[in-house]
């Protein structure tokens, strides 16, 4: 039988799409982006140091993603992470189990678990960039609100590139803080 070159590729690329391998791959590029623009108060496309991080990271975020996948499933002693909430299918489900997924009910006790959990994913970040978190252009944001000029914008004139709502809720915090 002759392997068609085209449907092997196509193939493939659709394997690769549906198993999430590339999750890991573009959060490693994601971070390395936002530590370069950053530290560069810009995105340096041309620079040989950007594509080396985002290599560097992406292969980190693998290693990564590839165990707290198996500690995942040595976690729910299972063999596939999908019925860590197969609580439906009748197979037994473990305490520890049920504290790792989320239950996507709208019940308080579900909402209030899923709420802790997303707590808990998101503690590192929050503890590591205590006691604010802002991204490197919120100093242009808060100017805008405040009628600074920001972006090369007239005074006064807030721009779309940040969300409207965010604006006004930092800027409003801030406001709040001053007086």
């Amino acid at each position: 039988m002759q392997l068609n070159k085209k449907s092997f590729w196509v193939n493939g690329a659709a394997r690769f799409v549906s198993s999430g391998a590339w999750i890991p791959l573009l959060v490693g590029m994601y971070v390395a982006v936002g530590d370069m623009a950053t530290r560069r108060m810009g995105i340096p496309f041309r620079s040989v140091l950007l594509y080396v991080e985002m290599v560097l990271l992406a292969a980190l975020m693998v290693g990564v993603f590839h165990y707290a996948y198996r500690w995942l499933l040595r976690a729910s002693h299972t063999d596939e992470l999908e019925q860590l909430s197969a609580d439906e299918l009748g197979q037994p489900v473990t305490h520890k189990q049920r504290l790792l997924v989320f239950w996507h009910q709208l019940t308080p006790k579900s909402v209030g678990h899923d709420t802790l959990l997303l707590a808990a994913c998101w503690s590192p970040y929050v503890l590591l960039l205590f006691p604010e978190v802002m991204g490197w252009d919120a100093g242009d944001q808060l100017a805008q609100f405040f009628g600074i000029s920001a972006f090369d914008m007239p005074e006064g004139q807030i721009w779309d590139h940040h969300p409207f709502l965010d604006t006004y809720l930092w800027g409003g915090r801030l406001s709040l803080a001053i007086n």
